[in-house]
């Protein structure tokens, strides 16, 4: 199946799941558009996956269409907190090079809008992107999306970094993910830690990752 064709499925599948969710009862109840995403860049088999928790935004539509390469300018803020991390420590150019989406399909403001339920029917989907790219390791950004990976019972092997700054300790994490693939969780991008500790954290997991 190629790329475009298994986005059109998961699309479907993604619709479906969102259909029976109760992050969509809410969008109802509440006069809200919130909707739905697969993934920001094309997909590409065996690319790393770069993600987060699920997508932001408000009043937005449901994505219908595969992504293509360089269409827009992919200035996100996110982006432009890591990139340079992503060169110096992983040797990745430009974001065109991973697979960018997240760990929840549903789009909320922020998470708190997700029920237990949301998770569990948006999790299978997640997998699948993962299992159809076969990626060379996955990114998480964010150690809250690391606790709810681990609630799934899907990370093994995990190893805990710990930073000891000033003020405060700093975490990242490494593992692998349905026991198949490398994967590292790094802090948020808006994460309130020092840049020594974040270029720490960022050192260690991508030689971990790239082992």
């Amino acid at each position: 199946m190629s790329e475009e064709d298994f986005f059109n499925q998961l699309l479907v599948e993604t619709k479906k799941q969102f259909q029976i969710s109760p992050v969509r009862n809410y969008q109802i109840n509440n006069n809200k558009n919130w909707n739905y995403a697969v993934c920001e860049t094309p997909i590409q088999k065996e690319k790393p996956i770069i993600f987060g928790l699920n997508w932001g935004g408000n009043d937005i539509s449901a994505q219908t269409v595969h992504p293509e390469f360089e269409k827009e300018k992919r200035d996100w803020s996110f982006h432009n907190n890591i990139k340079h991390y992503l060169q110096d420590y992983l040797h990745i150019s430009n974001i065109e090079e991973l697979n960018y989406s997240n760990l929840c399909f549903f789009r909320t403001p922020n998470t708190s809008y997700l029920k237990n339920e949301d998770w569990k029917l948006s999790f299978p989907l997640f997998e699948a992107y993962v299992n159809y790219i076969k990626p060379e390791f996955l990114i998480l950004l964010g150690s809250v999306g690391w606790s709810k990976l681990k609630s799934f019972g899907v990370i093994s092997n995990e190893k805990k970094l710990i930073f000891n700054g000033i003020k405060k300790r700093s975490f990242g994490y490494y593992g692998e993910f349905l026991g198949a693939y490398k994967i590292g969780c790094v802090p948020h991008p808006q994460a309130h830690i020092s840049s020594e500790a974040r270029k720490f954290i960022w050192d260690a997991i991508s030689y971990k990752l790239l082992q």
